[in-house]
């Protein structure tokens, strides 16, 4: 039976691509604030920054399925173009708002696993953070 994952707390992070890895990375250090993070053409949040994402700003709640387990995660989404005028609505009510970029992030640790033979997460994060607001 599918089940659908609502909160962060529900998952086993070993089980989780690099993109919710680092997504969680980021958001177990500002876990106060809404989290957007940057795949391809969209800039994407989970979990229970989907719930309030989607409430806020009227978006469509869906589902993402991750490789390794049956379980559907929580997410929304909004075009990457349109984050400024997103990320003020929710500034405006009273949220922090986190903004970072997959891409980067992606590039950046395959270069540091080029040098260091290790994943090293949390240095990678703090350095490829874009934007903090509110």
């Amino acid at each position: 039976m599918i089940k659908y994952i609502t909160h962060r707390d529900q998952v086993d992070v070993s089980k989780m691509t690099d993109q919710i890895k680092n997504y969680l990375i980021i958001k177990n250090k500002y876990p106060h604030s809404i989290v957007f993070y940057r795949v391809g053409d969209f800039w994407e949040c989970f979990f229970e920054d989907a719930s309030v994402a989607s409430d806020q700003l009227e978006l469509v709640l869906t589902y993402k399925r991750v490789p390794g387990i049956d379980d559907l995660i929580v997410m929304s989404g909004i075009p990457y173009h349109t984050i400024s005028s997103y990320s003020e609505r929710l500034l405006f009510k009273g949220y922090s708002v986190i903004v970072a970029d997959h891409s980067r992030v992606h590039k950046t640790l395959i270069e540091l696993n080029a040098r260091t033979k290790k994943s090293t997460y949390e240095k990678l994060l703090s350095l490829r953070l874009l934007t903090f607001m509110g």
